[in-house]
């Protein structure tokens, strides 16, 4: 319809009367008459020197003659606010917001609009808070709010005094989607020669590798995250590594049935969904037809035979590089296996790559235990496979030295879960210096919180540091002047934990007290 310049009661312009030329205009009252059926339109144009075109956006506003409550709605939960204002929030995430109105008893309701998808208009299982109070909850992965869609979220405000008089106030959100791809998957690496580059799926334990790639993924909000991580079959938890911006992941793994996994989010924090690939570890390496059948050049064996090559040849000077005093050899006579992963922990030392160090012992510590469990390794041998992969991270972490990060100090704590799995093979000796390394691990950037998982590794490893404290003890295999010690030490690490968590100790089964 028509529009007419905006007057004030007198019939001025208000472009006379007011700065127009201001970011922020505000209007006194009684300024403006009553509106009717015409609302008035404010518009502001924003330019740039340079050529740059305008911009402008406008907001209607409606006047009337009854009191209306002043009602604001402001966002209290994780969704990010953009330059449009629009509020962007992940699809897992919780949406939070909270509401004000000028009058103590008026009465609230939220809305949205488009409806979300919900079997009730305010499910109690989707808004915990309810639709009339002064905060609203949405909870994420709920499939309420639809990945890609937006919305209006409103508040009125109802006043108790003043019949039909109410207020509103609304936030804009943009459902974040998350990134789409194809599915990850995990193959032998490097492929097998005369397997045609087909994905082998077998190899042998510790010293045959994977690699789990996420290939052509795409997302509007770059860059791109994965993470990965995998566990063995029956496992009660996965061993996640943290995010990076590359696309593979590569691991040994112990023998059995592995499963690895990827997510992949974008640089909002929208996750995919957890993918799983299936892999299968024994000392053969040959599970899967074309695997060391003759025809395929050794498969998952010549896997590890290529990748053992360079690693024997360089242990004996490994041994003597700066980055490995301390650091002893395995020396175990048991058969040329242990050689061989002893000969590739000595070439990542010498390399400097301590993350391939904490891979390496995850993986070996996990085919100890196992080996100690069906009966075809000893206690003493499996203790001392424990032994050399708790010096050899240590090691590591010594030449990584003041540089200690929290994804890596969380990395490593993994892998010294591992090697505290199975608390019968725990020596006091790897008990005292597994207890002294988280010390030193959490110790390092105290004002940056561990995450959720890596605190719940800290409190798996103190619980097996206690198991293994008991046996000894039961066993009488902890002299009388170390168990105090070893209950001291284990105890300065959940002291440390505590401090960089920020889960409640209950949440984790944790205490102040000793074991």
């Amino acid at each position: 319809g028509a529009t007419r310049d905006c007057r004030d009661t007198s019939y001025r312009l208000l472009a006379s009367t007011l700065d127009l030329a201001t970011p922020v205009l505000s209007v006194p009252a009684g300024t403006l008459a009553v509106s009717g059926d015409h609302p008035y339109r404010f518009a502001v144009v924003v330019s740039k020197q340079g050529g740059k075109l305008p911009t402008s956006t406008s907001k209607a506003v409606t006047v009337v003659q009854t009191p209306i409550p002043s009602v604001t709605v402001a966002n209290k939960g994780l969704g990010e606010e953009q330059g449009d204002g629009i509020v962007l929030v992940n699809p897992n995430d919780r949406v939070l917001l909270s509401g004000s109105c000028s009058e103590a008893g008026g009465s609230l309701a939220w809305s949205i609009d488009p409806p979300p998808a919900v079997d009730s208009p305010c499910d109690a299982a989707v808004f915990p808070l309810g639709c009339d109070g002064p905060e609203l909850a949405v909870k994420g992965g709920m499939g309420a709010l639809v990945s890609g869609n937006a919305y209006t979220v409103s508040l009125r405000c109802a006043s108790n005094t003043y019949t039909g008089a109410s207020g509103s106030a609304s936030v804009a959100l943009r459902i974040n989607s998350p990134p789409t791809g194809p599915a990850c998957e995990a193959c032998l690496h490097p492929t097998p020669r005369g397997m045609g580059g087909q994905c082998v799926k077998t190899g042998q334990p510790v010293v045959g590798q994977f690699r789990m790639s996420c290939e052509q993924w795409a997302d509007g909000d770059n860059p791109l995250s994965y993470r990965f991580g995998w566990a063995a079959e029956g496992a009660s938890s996965v061993t996640w590594f943290d995010y990076s911006r590359a696309r593979f992941q590569s691991m040994s793994f112990p023998a059995g049935t592995i499963h690895f996994f990827a997510q992949v989010i974008d640089r909002h924090g929208a996750a995919s969904a957890v993918m799983q690939d299936t892999l299968y570890v024994s000392s053969d390496g040959a599970l899967q037809p074309g695997n060391g059948n003759g025809n395929g050049g050794g498969g998952g064996r010549g896997n590890a035979k290529r990748r053992l090559a360079a690693a024997n040849s360089l242990l004996a000077h490994a041994t003597s590089l700066p980055a490995a005093r301390g650091w002893r050899r395995l020396g175990l006579s048991l058969d040329s296996y242990w050689a061989q992963v002893e000969a590739l922990v000595a070439t990542s030392l010498q390399a400097g790559q301590a993350d391939e160090v904490n891979k390496i012992a995850m993986a070996a510590a996990a085919e100890a235990a196992g080996r100690f469990a069906n009966g075809t390794m000893s206690l003493s041998e499996a203790a001392s496979v424990d032994t050399f992969l708790l010096q050899s991270i240590e090691a590591s972490v010594a030449k990584v030295g003041a540089a200690v990060l929290t994804p890596f100090a969380c990395t490593t704590i993994g892998a010294v879960h591992h090697l505290t799995a199975q608390p019968l093979i725990v020596t006091n000796a790897t008990a005292q210096g597994a207890a002294s390394l988280l010390v030193s691990l959490l110790s390092a950037n105290p004002g940056d919180p561990i995450t959720g998982d890596c605190a719940s590794t800290v409190a798996t490893v103190l619980h097996s540091l206690s198991e293994a404290h008991r046996a000894l003890r039961a066993t009488g295999g902890l002299p009388r002047p170390q168990v105090a010690a070893l209950a001291n030490r284990v105890d300065a690490a959940r002291r440390a934990m505590l401090k960089r968590s920020t889960i409640m100790p209950g949440f984790l089964g944790l205490s102040h007290a000793t074991p």
